[in-house]
């Protein structure tokens, strides 16, 4: 499983959304005994270590259980520990690029036709032209693509 997945790219859940690359994956690792330094802090306080758990739960909001999937992403001098219930995988998987009717099919699913597109737009348009918010606030949606 590791293999698969390191050197991957995974995209965060929180925050700004960030891309990063899989260098490697701790199995049910406790997030509350992996520890980092706060860069914010490292100049002035070189001992200023926090857990991931807490970090997680204080800027974020996220509660992580003791046994948690960690991502370690980044490159070898710069780790950053992401609980992998706050990523997902981006890209298509090596197993669907292989299998030809299986990336025709998802190709179908996610790129639509122009002209698909633009009945999904009118039919939203109007959607929205009918709705009684936009008439009592006097609104009107051209349903004419520009």
């Amino acid at each position: 499983m590791k293999r698969e997945l390191c050197g991957k790219s995974v995209k965060t859940n929180y925050g700004n959304f960030r891309q990063y690359q899989i260098v490697d994956v701790l199995f049910n690792a406790n997030p509350y005994q992996l520890f980092f330094t706060k860069t914010d802090k490292a100049e002035t306080d070189p001992t200023s270590k926090q857990n991931v758990g807490e970090y997680f739960r204080e800027v974020y909001q996220y509660n992580l259980s003791q046994n948690e999937h960690i991502i370690i992403a980044g490159t070898t001098r710069k780790q950053l520990f992401i609980p992998a219930k706050v990523c997902s995988l981006e890209g298509i998987p090596d197993y669907v690029k292989k299998d030809f009717r299986a990336l025709k099919e998802a190709k179908e699913k996610c790129i639509s036709k122009p002209e698909d597109r633009c009945r999904e737009s009118n039919s939203i348009a109007e959607m929205f032209s009918n709705g009684k918010a936009f008439r009592d606030w006097g609104i009107q949606v051209d349903d004419k693509p520009t």
